[in-house]
């Protein structure tokens, strides 16, 4: 940036590849530059992941990253940044890396999905994992689920009808007609109650029909 004096003082604009202003009464110009705005194929993908993250976690806000998140990452990062910032960390550049979404993360040994089963004339998705405690579970931790639909960017999920791990199955009530092979499903399981409530980290599976 420059200082500009004489006959231009008090001028205001653009000429050529220069901007003119005034800063605390004196007359600056600096150069003129155009924003980079990469529209690479990657770059774009990229945005539409943050976009897509982004409306997932407004609607999530409530239910999952304030009761999930908030109490457990500290005074220095809200819940909602930590889980943009984990799953912009896991999730590729180059393609929606569903297996690799983070709902939950935390301590309590993690259960893998067995299957993720879904009805289109029903809308049930029907999420089976071991009935059996192992490690630091208990037969009593509560069981959690998200259905993503990949083909409309929709989720579902009910967090008030969680059940027991020692039912081995949770359902979550989709929409009746669609894909199975497009709805990815999560599940995740906690233990205690805030503020010393234990939770796993959620795992993946994407679903297929009956």
């Amino acid at each position: 940036m420059a200082k500009v004096t004489g006959v231009f003082t008090g001028y205001k604009g653009k000429v050529g590849n220069l901007v003119y202003a005034m800063w605390k009464g004196i007359q600056v110009a600096k150069t003129r530059s155009t924003p980079y705005n990469p529209q690479s194929p990657d770059q774009t993908v990229q945005r539409t992941v943050f976009a897509l993250l982004v409306a997932i976690g407004r609607g999530i806000l409530t239910d999952i990253i304030q009761v999930f998140w908030d109490p457990y990452v500290g005074s220095a990062i809200s819940g909602w940044a930590q889980w943009m910032k984990k799953n912009l960390d896991n999730l590729s550049s180059a393609v929606m890396d569903y297996a690799n979404m983070v709902f939950a993360l935390g301590s309590l040994y993690a259960t893998a999905i067995t299957a993720s089963t879904y009805t289109t004339g029903t809308g049930a998705c029907v999420i089976t994992f071991s009935n059996s405690s192992v490690n630091n579970q208990a037969d009593t931790d509560k069981s959690y689920a998200i259905v993503f639909d990949a083909g409309t960017g929709l989720y579902y999920y009910n967090m008030s009808g969680s059940a027991a791990r020692s039912t081995g199955t949770m359902t979550v009530t989709c929409p009746t007609g669609l894909t199975a092979t497009d709805l990815e499903a999560y599940l995740w399981f906690s233990q205690g109650t805030a503020p010393d409530m234990v939770i796993s980290n959620s795992q993946h599976a994407t679903s297929v029909a009956p």
